[in-house]
């Protein structure tokens, strides 16, 4: 089921030279999200559209959810500068997730 939550940014990690991994608490959504699903997030400022990000993790019992961005244009520029404490506007978990059957072996990893 999606929902429309305030994510609370609660930590930001540089992972190379553009690219970054954001924290954000939001209860709503880490207790449903699925490997392969995706959360909507609105970027503050000179953006319109919301900007799709794939869920790295989630953790149900902590209430929180990260994903992995890359600073290219107006929306994620804007997203990497809102403040750990700041809130945004997130829609989901969205999108189908991994599934696997029941006696199904892993063959390759």
């Amino acid at each position: 089921m999606k929902h429309l939550a305030q994510g609370i940014i609660t930590r930001r990690t540089e992972l190379s030279e553009s690219y970054f991994l954001l924290e954000l608490e939001c209860q709503e959504i880490a207790r449903e999200a699925l490997p392969g699903q995706f959360i909507m997030l609105e970027c503050k400022g000179e953006t319109f559209l919301k900007r799709p990000m794939g869920l790295s993790s989630a953790d149900p019992e902590k209430g929180v959810i990260s994903f992995i961005y890359h600073v290219t244009g107006k929306g994620t520029r804007s997203l990497h500068s809102q403040l750990i404490g700041e809130t945004i506007e997130v829609i989901g978990p969205l999108g189908n997730s991994f599934w696997k059957e029941k006696n199904a072996r892993t063959i390759g990893l």
